[in-house]
């Protein structure tokens, strides 16, 4: 188990399982909101390709057909979103109670350290000031704080990482923006929902 690498890696998934669980709230919400009719398919085109009507395409291109969609299989899509997420979520879930069992010096250093990325030099600064002392604690101290921070958040974690840490799926990490478009990843094709006057009369 890398504590360290699970630290410095905690803020960028976080902000990945929280951009994910937004797109699910608005997927179900389509569900409730949209009439059945809105639920329409551009044809799909491979991921980081530019989609040319003009071209003919290979082989394996044309075998891919447009995939009818319908309330169910948007359903099957939040399923698969929540089943993706569940692993990396408990994770960030584990991380955030062990904290808590960190003085606030040790959490401090921690969250300067490896969730913000800052050298040490700026954690002497920035730690001093948030805890003024007569003498001001020097980096060597903040190193040990540092190491007997990660010697407990270890022993907290080893439980967790030793049972489950090959169930932690990785995340894919270059979602496309929702601009009026939502795009569901299948079998290595994006498929692309074109949303538009979709709200259900009053």
């Amino acid at each position: 188990m890398d504590i360290e690498k699970a630290l410095k890696n905690y803020k960028k998934r976080k902000s990945i399982v929280e951009t994910i669980e937004i797109r699910i709230e608005a997927y179900e919400r389509m569900l409730v909101e949209f009439d059945d009719d809105c639920f329409q398919i551009s044809e799909p085109h491979e991921l980081g390709m530019p989609h040319s009507p003009n071209r003919s395409g290979s082989s394996t291109e044309k075998a891919v057909m447009l995939m009818e969609v319908d309330r169910e299989g948007m359903r099957e899509i939040i399923k698969a979103d929540k089943s993706r997420l569940f692993w990396p979520k408990l994770e960030i879930e584990q991380i955030d109670k062990a904290m808590e069992g960190l003085t606030p010096w040790e959490k401090y250093v921690v969250e300067l350290k490896y969730f913000d990325g800052l050298s040490w030099r700026n954690i002497e600064m920035s730690f001093n000031k948030q805890f003024p002392q007569k003498n001001d604690i020097t980096e060597e101290r903040l190193r040990q704080i540092n190491k007997e921070a990660i010697s407990k958040l270890t022993e907290i974690l080893e439980p967790f990482y030793s049972q489950y840490e090959f169930m932690i799926q990785k995340l894919p990490e270059n979602y496309q923006k929702i601009t009026g478009k939502l795009p569901v990843l299948r079998n290595s094709k994006v498929y692309t929902y074109n949303i538009k006057d979709c709200q259900k009369d009053d």
